[in-house]
């Protein structure tokens, strides 16, 4: 029993020590991405908020800008009804909107808005700046103006003209005679296109949009740059809370391929809707620029972690440096994840008396984390006095250093651990910083961080034991000048794949400590290093071992920097590929002697992956399609088929990945000289465990049997046509006594029009009597 329990105890142990550092590793850079993902979906979400802000901004200035103008232009129907009244009706358009004139008081005339006098009837009796009469008398505004005596604006947005989707705004106001009476209407008419072009109102990128909608009709003008839009089609969708803003719109379909966020602001008044888009690009650029810095920074953290797990060595006092640079960067990705981490205080000197010496400061200005860290509310400090609310700050680490810094206006720093009333502790970095008679404080909290180096410093022998039990060769080369190329790491992987012992190696060079045929040293992988400060990859690194042997690595040779950049160390990690090299050329041989079978194959071969994408074809496909192999992989081998034979193939592969039964038909293919050749093309799945992984499909060219088919078929048909016109009864029977062909003469002779004769004997076709022959024995 224990000569059992023993041996399993070692396979635990080894699996034990294969697995840890992987698995410590993946879950490690699993938290990384997950937080920073975490972030950049935040931050996201933040701009894009942004953004339907400033579109909302935007939006609001179109339509305030728009409604002023529409009420200036209400205000001109009524100072008109006014004066047209008390002219006693005589008041014409031309006194009206003359220079210097009534319309100048309320709208410039500049901007020659098309007008229209009407009179009970419907008739235009006047009218200025292009406007063109209209039949008015049965329009449902014109008879609502003649049905209401209130005196109030009708505003509508009625369509000029259906093919250009042209339309105008229409300021309707009812007009009374002496009596009281209905005496027609004065209508403006302001062209929606005139607040679209005023781009220098609104901070628009060249790729935004507004737009100003009717809410009644649907109808829609906008300007995206030097293009103007007309439209009744586009559809806004207002999606709402939670997944967007109140404000913000949808479109579709989209105007055009530029994406942007769209907002609204609707005009109280009118039945107006005014839209603003920004580029969604424009907008992003910040959080793009964001995002590539936080990937940056990750990407960098992850090797910095994989560089770290392999160089932990005896130096422990460089491996601690590296496990802080890997931790202040842990803490730089938490920072960006949880936002500013500072408290910031601004504290203005106070003084009894001018001339005074300052006895107190006054909280000029606290940010949310600074009032939470003092635990009051920040419109409670603002402009109190700092000792009596905050009675801590009277120890010499603060008041006494505030004071400091303002007499020798020099920043101070540190970090120190301070005790809370409650009997617990905490890490605090402090910065104070001279303004304008006052200080700028700035307080972090790092008890997490210091935590996290006495917790890293109780690891370190941990994670030293884990490179010696790496599977992979690892060691280290000194790249400092006084001690160039000496090693400093090998592992006990390293020892068991090259036979060199790490007590003969460590403080060698290579050159000291291998063979000269050895091959793990080379001086230009060194120098290339130094130069470039990259990495370099070795795909195949040759190895000879003193028994003669040749081993092949796959080598990475990585830099280490110290903290002046400057490259401290040459990183080497290696993986014997011996077994797997000579396995992929054993799998390229045969790949090479199938792909020459497939080759010689008289049938054009096929093979396609889950999603009906092309992997392989083989020459005779090549020469059967037209179609060369560059242009038959992925989807492109479908262009191979006659367009009215695609539809066909497509319902197969349908059929068959729902049947898994092979598929077999007559197909056509076109070749790009547009020559026909018929296929006899047979589809089958490639099935494992069950479920489809691809398809394998063969051509056969059968163009030369079809066309002597249709050749015999054309030729019978023309000696049936022969026959037909002969006066002759003509007639084969075949050895059976059996009708295998008949002329029309033949037919009539003996009543069979008609009637089924192919296939039937003599006898029983037109009896025993007719038979002019002797039957058979």
């Amino acid at each position: 029993m224990i000569a059992i329990t023993r041996p399993l105890q070692r396979l635990a142990r080894r699996l034990y020590s294969i697995s840890l550092v992987p698995l410590f590793a993946l879950l490690l850079l699993l938290v990384m991405w997950g937080a920073v993902i975490y972030q950049v979906g935040q931050e996201q979400a933040g701009a894009v908020r942004d953004a339907v802000a400033g579109s909302q901004t935007l939006a609001r200035t179109l339509a305030d800008h728009t409604s002023y103008i529409l009420r200036q232009t209400d205000h001109a129907t009524q100072l008109f009804k006014l004066k047209y009244e008390e002219s006693g009706g005589s008041l014409r358009l031309n006194e009206f909107t003359r220079r210097q004139g009534l319309l100048d008081s309320v709208l410039p005339s500049k901007l020659e808005l098309p007008i229209a006098l009407v009179d009970a009837h419907g008739n235009v009796t006047d009218s200025a700046n292009a406007y063109f009469p209209e039949k008015l008398a049965h329009q449902a505004f014109f008879r609502a103006l003649a049905a209401n005596p209130a005196d109030t604006a009708l505003v509508d947005t009625p369509m000029l003209d259906a093919a250009s989707k042209h339309w105008t705004i229409r300021l309707a106001r009812r007009l009374n005679d002496g009596q009281g009476r209905f005496d027609g209407a004065i209508i403006i008419h302001v062209d929606p296109t005139y607040f679209v072009d005023d781009y220098d109102r609104l901070n628009l990128d060249e790729h935004g949009a507004l737009m100003l909608v009717a809410r009644d009709s649907g109808l829609t003008v906008g300007r995206i740059g030097e293009q103007l839009i007309i439209s009744d089609r586009i559809d806004f969708r207002m999606p709402g809370v939670p997944d967007h803003a109140p404000e913000e719109l949808l479109i579709e379909p989209p105007v055009d391929a530029t994406s942007r966020i769209y907002s609204y602001r609707e005009l109280p008044r009118y039945p107006l809707l005014a839209v603003v888009g920004v580029s969604r690009a424009a907008a992003l650029a910040r959080f793009e620029h964001r995002l590539k810095i936080y990937l940056g920074a990750l990407i960098a953290a992850s090797l910095l972690i994989a560089g770290f797990t392999a160089l932990l060595t005896r130096q422990s006092a460089r491996l601690r440096r590296s496990i802080r640079q890997a931790k202040e960067t842990q803490a730089l990705l938490r920072a960006a994840h949880q936002g500013s981490l500072d408290a910031v205080l601004l504290l203005k000197a106070w003084r009894p008396a001018p001339g005074k010496p300052v006895e107190d400061f006054i909280f000029a200005d606290v940010n949310e984390r600074a009032a939470d860290m003092l635990g009051k509310p920040r419109s409670e400090l603002l402009g109190q006095r700092v000792l009596p609310q905050v009675p801590l700050l009277r120890g010499e680490r603060f008041f006494k250093r505030f004071l400091l810094v303002m007499e020798t206006g020099q920043p101070l720093e540190d970090e120190f651990e301070l005790t809370l009333a409650s009997g617990g502790t905490r890490w605090l970095r402090h910065q104070v910083v001279p303004i304008a008679d006052g200080v700028a404080v700035t307080s972090r909290d790092i008890s997490a961080r210091k935590h996290d180096e006495l917790a890293l410093q109780d690891n370190r022998s941990f994670l030293q034991s884990l490179i010696d039990h790496l599977p992979v060769l690892v060691y280290v080369k000194s790249a400092r000048p006084e001690n160039f190329g000496q090693m400093e790491v090998w592992n006990k992987a390293a020892e068991d794949i090259t036979g060199h012992l790490a007590a003969d190696v460590i403080g060698k060079t290579d050159c000291e400590a291998f063979p000269p045929d050895f091959g793990l040293h080379d001086a230009d992988d060194d120098r290339a290093i130094l130069a470039e400060r990259g990495v370099i990859d070795h795909t195949e690194k040759p190895l000879r071992l003193s028994d003669g042997s040749l081993r092949y690595l796959h080598a990475v040779s990585v830099p280490v920097f110290d903290e002046r950049q400057q490259v401290e160390h040459i990183l080497c990690i290696a993986e014997d590929i011996s077994q797997r090299r000579q396995q992929e050329l054993e799998l390229r041989q045969k790949q090479a002697e199938l792909a020459a079978v497939n080759d010689a194959s008289p049938l054009g071969l096929v093979r396609l992956d889950r999603q009906r994408r092309c992997t392989y074809v083989n020459r005779t496909f090549e020469s059967i399609t037209g179609l060369p192999r560059a242009a038959a992989l992925g989807a492109g081998w479908t262009s191979a088929l006659h367009p009215e034979d695609y539809p066909l193939m497509h319902v197969a592969l349908e059929q068959l990945t729902r049947s898994h039964a092979p598929f077999q038909s007559t197909l056509r293919c076109l070749q790009r000289d547009g020559r026909l050749v018929w296929v006899s093309v047979k589809i089958a799945p490639i099935l494992i465990d069950g479920q489809i992984e691809g398809y394998v499909g063969s051509l056969d060219d059968i163009t030369t049997l079809r066309e002597s088919e249709v050749a015999l078929l054309e030729s019978e048909a023309r000696l049936r046509t022969i026959a037909d016109t002969l006066p002759a009864m003509i007639a084969y029977i075949d050895a059976d006594q059996v009708y295998r062909f008949l002329n029309i003469a033949y037919e009539r002779e003996f009543g069979l029009t008609g009637r089924q004769a192919l296939g039937s004997s003599v006898r029983a076709t037109v009896g025993t009597a007719s038979a002019c022959w002797p039957a058979r024995p």
